[in-house]
């Protein structure tokens, strides 16, 4: 079996989600994830879950090491511009492994090697172009790609590290240039993109995912034992359930019931976390999605507002 390491960099207190992010790793026992923090709070950190203390200066540090020239990463989200390059700087980490990626937090994981299995992952030499998951084979030249491919017009690594400013580097960052997924993409590096998992917009309080038009809108996930499913209602008392890699929840407010059930769980719109669902509670979170899109539609014409004045 293709061996995988996964790695999470985080500064500052880890989301209050983070244990359920934890359960869903440790129900897949063959890949390790490396998270690399300056948070101390005591979470329930599975075996395969590596928890690894580094001061903010320290992760700082690490990509300084890396590079002939000054770096600029004053504010932890500027870490988002720097995940290709964590196969370097947390290459002793690495070693022995067969692939490597990095990932978010503010998702729940299914049944990784389901998707990801040694036969898919002979032939491609990256998996993904998002900066939620992507992951790479361990080969020092390709960990390097992110330097040494001309950028061909597209954002250059040295210019990105060099500026304050998120560019979105990860991933395609069309609307900043291009970033990584458009530089490999032109030079035909082998990348694995089929969308097996569900990415929720996050300007919609339903659930409403991206580049999936079997899941257009799913009407909550459930997470069974190391499985996780995206639920679609047909018919009365009919659901179809379609087993996902993973689903990303970004930038929503997640709310925890008491005493969950870390093998038996459902996420309901607009973020909900439960044991299971209450169809009592239709009408009510009915009110709460409504509540949702509410709130997006005035920051957007707060935000026109401020472009025009």
């Amino acid at each position: 079996m293709k061996k995988i390491a996964l790695i999470v960099v985080w500064a500052g207190k880890l989301p209050d989600y983070f244990q359920i992010w934890l359960y869903s790793c440790k129900n897949n026992p063959s890949i390790d994830f490396y998270v690399f923090t300056d948070d101390r709070t005591e979470y329930e950190y599975p075996v395969n879950v590596k928890y690894n203390f580094y001061s903010f200066e320290e992760l700082r540090q690490k990509f300084r090491n890396i590079f002939p020239f000054e770096i600029s990463l004053e504010r932890p989200y500027k870490f988002c511009d720097y995940k290709p390059a964590y196969g370097e700087a947390f290459s002793s980490y690495l070693k022995g492994y067969d692939f490597w990626g990095y990932c978010d937090i503010d998702l729940i994981w299914g049944n990784i090697r389901k998707f990801l299995t040694d036969e898919v992952l002979e032939n491609y030499d990256r998996f993904f172009t998002r900066g939620h998951c992507s992951i790479f084979r361990n080969d020092e030249k390709i960990n390097s790609y992110y330097r040494t491919l001309p950028a061909n017009g597209h954002l250059d690594y040295k210019m990105v590290y060099q500026s304050d400013k998120p560019w979105c580097f990860d991933e395609w960052a069309t609307h900043c240039g291009g970033g990584l997924s458009v530089i490999l993409k032109e030079h035909n590096i082998p990348t694995y993109d089929e969308p097996m998992m569900a990415d929720i917009d996050v300007a919609h309080g339903r659930f409403a995912i991206h580049r999936r038009e079997d899941l257009k809108k799913v009407d909550y996930f459930a997470y069974s034992r190391g499985n996780l499913y995206a639920c679609q209602m047909k018919k009365k008392d009919e659901i179809k359930q379609t087993p996902i890699l993973y689903c990303h929840f970004q930038k929503r407010k997640i709310k925890l019931a008491d005493n969950l059930n870390a093998n038996e769980f459902v996420l309901l719109p607009p973020g909900e976390i439960r044991n299971e669902d209450d169809p009592k509670n239709k009408m009510f979170r009915s009110i709460k999605i409504l509540y949702f899109d509410l709130v997006i539609f005035l920051k957007k014409v707060w935000s026109r507002i401020r472009a025009l004045s």
